[in-house]
């Protein structure tokens, strides 16, 4: 996936507008990539626009 696009959809998904698996549908990508592209961002120190997304964490 170009890096671009990663950027792309974690900013999307970070707006909180829709659930993150709404997200992933949305975009035709599976929800766990997207959840690895969030979590890459989180590791590169990328500033998150509101917040941080907790969907991720699964119990």
């Amino acid at each position: 996936m170009p890096e671009e696009f990663k950027a792309e959809v974690v900013a999307l998904a970070q707006k909180h507008e829709k659930p993150v698996r709404q997200v992933a549908a949305d975009l035709g990508i599976n929800e766990n990539m997207l959840y690895r592209c969030i979590q890459q961002a989180r590791e590169a120190g990328k500033p998150q626009e509101s917040g941080t997304i907790n969907e991720g964490k699964r119990t």
